[in-house]
């Protein structure tokens, strides 16, 4: 059983055994549903980074020897660079 199940396996018990007495959300399940959003937040901000690694190493000559790195035209990082604004400065502000 992996950390979120034993997680929400809790909320299950403390919903069960300790019910809040106005009827809110356990804390529990509050950290669990924030959790889940940053393991999504966490999940984009990767897939974005691994897409601008793409474009930046596009850049990559094999010499023979080693790698060279010409210098890129703004075409070619710009939507990268775009993407990454746009998910940093996403619905958090």
């Amino acid at each position: 059983m992996n950390r979120m199940e034993q997680l929400l396996a809790f909320c299950d018990w403390e919903r069960k055994h300790n019910p809040h007495p106005e009827g809110k959300p356990h804390v529990a399940e509050w950290a669990a549903a924030e959790i889940e959003r940053l393991n999504g937040e966490v999940a984009l901000l990767r897939a974005t980074m691994e897409g601008a690694t793409y474009q930046l190493s596009k850049a990559r000559i094999w010499g023979g020897m080693e790698w060279h790195y010409n210098p890129l035209h703004p075409m070619h990082y710009r939507p990268a660079l775009d993407r990454l604004r746009e998910v940093l400065d996403g619905p958090n502000v």
